[in-house]
């Protein structure tokens, strides 16, 4: 039972990790900064990867957003797409396990719809807050969450990548403006 719940709690903090790293290789990856845009996205490479080697229900949160991403046109940068390179290549060696079909589906369209209503509405002044926040994806989970679809720490999990992305995104925003 302790060995479930550290495992439980090491794939939460993975989930979280991930977030923070993948914020670090997008926000520095667009500031043309290639040492540290590389380097976090190896971070990300290597923690996407253990995920994806989890189990089925890790594996399709992790690549449904990156497929979500993928097809909306935001794996844009050379850090990005070798992050995603690497992410397979650590997949597979680490065996690789088969996403849930339904669920990487879901996660897949509502990643798609938040990245294109993020780029389309996020820059209206009556709807920029709502669409910043990206909420279809957020919204999906709860709904998951209610109809017990998936067991909450999976939730936890999603809730802790996506809080932790956003998060980064604050604090290197804040940073950079601070700084200027």
């Amino acid at each position: 039972m302790i060995i479930l719940l550290l495992q439980v709690e090491l794939m939460i903090l993975l989930f979280a990790f991930g977030g923070v790293s993948l914020k670090i290789a997008d926000y520095y990856g667009e500031r043309s900064t290639k040492t540290i845009s590389f380097i976090s996205a190896c971070f990300s490479a290597l923690i996407f990867g253990l995920l994806i080697s989890h189990n089925s229900i890790s594996s399709s949160i992790i690549l449904g957003i990156i497929l979500g991403v993928l097809f909306s046109g935001k794996i844009n940068q050379q850090n990005l797409f070798f992050g995603l390179v690497l992410t397979l290549t650590i997949a597979f060696i680490l065996n690789f396990q088969p996403p849930t079909l339904w669920l990487l589906f879901i996660v897949t369209l509502f990643s798609f719809i938040d990245e294109l209503s993020h780029d389309r509405f996020s820059s209206k002044k009556f709807l920029a807050n709502f669409f910043l926040l990206r909420p279809f994806l957020k919204t999906s989970f709860i709904i998951m969450a209610f109809l017990s679809l998936i067991e909450i720490n999976y939730i936890l999990a999603f809730f802790c990548f996506d809080l932790s992305y956003d998060f980064t995104n604050f604090l290197l925003n804040r940073y950079a403006t601070k700084h200027k």
